[in-house]
């Protein structure tokens, strides 16, 4: 139970060998050495030590958790998972909150999310006083619209667990404001701030006005943070994240700056991620500003084998300046990480669209292909499919994804505007004409009838513009320009702002 010297771990080894040799078939012997193995921190050989044990007989409830667990650690979670259904197969043994979390875990691992689910609800049940737990199961219930209900008293009850602590507080104001009920939002927010620790607080309070949208309360309380802990770099860490998602990017840089001046005492990871945040932030500005940001990312490649988000990011950051070798390294990062792990279908996306060169147009065709299929669900995958053939003059490829969009987003902008481009494209001026009313006419309400005016008569300038080189005759473009007129006056009208 108590940590041995390496020397006393040595000769017990020894002696538990010797034994082994003498008595093969005695489990227990494998079980000591096993603990031997795991004070001595030799996880693979304290693994196979619990294996021969088991192999030999033993069936104990603390032995196979213990292997269940090593093996978790070790991320070998088919063994584990099916040592966890050999664990239940005997009803006799404790079944505790701890174990069900961690079968959970495992099942997820395995991506069988139905048992995963199943595990976490008895963990939760098990462990009521258990944030831990209870935060477990309102993960696995994620965006369920159907548990809605059972994710809220969940959070409730991990406030109730611990009530100083921020994160459950969090995520009961995000699901209550994601439902739109953000008067008991702020009520919570308000409740929370009597028992959130006062260290914590400035952060806290600054993170649930962002939920709330209240982005000016948000910063007040986020520069307080900055205020009292102005030698965190965490604190300015995060800080800096809110304004980046605010647009607010030179406020971030001056953050960001702060964090590798030196002056602080910041650890590796967070400097690693200032590096990519800043790299992202000057590679928006101009060409220069990508160069920059290159030799900033480099910083992060230096030691051993580079990570996958910085190659990444130096991969999408080339695309956005696609020249000829920024192209073609881009691709080269891309292929090699997607044949490493599967890329994200934005990455997909980026990789099919630095794919122009000419003997590259079969390849791309197939790319665009595959990320419409396996991204069936994803409006702006399907769009930037349907962009690509349509540029390409392919619409035996474009127009079933257009349609598989339409059945799906029926009030899809772009779905509109391209099927009245495809109509005026035909000589049926008419029929666009038809389509762009038919979008303004299927507003939800009547806030998104303006927008929509803007939208259609701006989409109806653009077809009847030559430059689209479409083959319009003068009086077809003429209808389509009166239309557009028509809008803008009617926005006027109802807008004169």
């Amino acid at each position: 139970k108590n940590q041995l010297p390496a020397e006393q771990l040595d000769n017990i080894r020894k002696e538990l060998e010797s034994l082994k040799k003498a008595r093969p078939t005695w489990s227990q012997i494998w079980v000591l050495l096993a603990r031997t193995e795991e004070q001595a921190g030799n996880i693979p050989a304290a693994i196979a030590a619990y294996r021969g044990a088991i192999d030999r007989g033993h069936s104990q409830p603390t032995t196979m958790l213990r292997l269940i667990g090593l093996l978790a650690s070790r991320k070998e979670f088919s063994e584990a998972d099916s040592l966890v259904r050999t664990y239940l197969d005997h009803a006799e043994w404790p079944r505790s909150g701890s174990f069900y979390q961690l079968a959970s875990e495992i099942a997820v691992s395995m991506k069988d999310h139905k048992r995963g689910l199943e595990y976490a609800r008895k963990s939760a049940e098990l462990q009521p006083d258990d944030t831990r737990s209870q935060m477990w199961l309102v993960q696995m219930l994620g965006g369920d619209e159907n548990a809605t209900a059972e994710i809220e008293s969940t959070l409730r009850k991990a406030i109730d667990a611990d009530r100083t602590k921020p994160s459950p507080w969090l995520r009961l104001i995000q699901h209550l404001a994601a439902a739109d009920r953000l008067s008991e939002a702020e009520e919570v927010l308000n409740d929370a701030s009597e028992f959130v620790n006062e260290k914590e607080l400035s952060i806290f309070l600054a993170g649930g006005y962002e939920l709330l949208k209240q982005p000016r309360q948000a910063e007040e309380h986020y520069l307080a943070a900055v205020s009292l802990q102005s030698d965190n770099p965490m604190i300015l860490s995060i800080v800096a994240e809110f304004y980046i998602r605010t647009g607010d990017l030179d406020k971030a840089e001056q953050l960001l700056d702060q964090l590798l001046s030196g002056e602080l005492k910041v650890e590796p990871s967070i400097a690693f991620e200032t590096r990519r945040r800043l790299a992202t932030i000057w590679a928006r500005t101009d060409y220069s500003g990508l160069q920059r940001g290159l030799a900033l990312l480099d910083e992060n490649l230096k030691d051993g084998k580079p990570p996958r988000q910085d190659l990444l990011l130096r991969a999408r950051l080339l695309a956005q300046y696609p020249r000829i070798d920024n192209r073609r390294e881009a691709i080269r990062l891309f292929k090699e990480l997607e044949a490493d792990a599967p890329l994200v279908w934005e990455d997909e996306m980026r990789l099919a669209q630095l794919l122009v060169e000419p003997n590259q147009q079969n390849e791309a065709d197939q790319r665009w292909q595959k990320l419409a299929s396996r991204n069936a669900n994803q409006p702006s995958a399907l769009i930037a499919a349907i962009r690509h053939f349509h540029t390409r003059g392919q619409p035996e490829l474009a127009m079933p994804l257009l349609k598989q969009l339409q059945t799906q987003n029926p009030n899809e902008a772009f779905a509109f505007e391209l099927s009245a481009e495809n109509a005026a494209r035909n000589g049926k001026v008419e029929d666009a004409v038809a389509i762009y009313r038919q979008y303004i006419a299927n507003a939800p309400a009547d806030a998104e009838r303006l927008p929509r005016m803007l939208q259609a008569a701006a989409m109806a300038s653009r077809i009847a513009s030559p430059s689209l080189k479409i083959g319009l005759l003068p009086q077809q473009e003429k209808i389509l320009l009166d239309l557009a007129e028509e809008n803008y006056k009617l926005a006027e009208a109802t807008s004169p702002d």
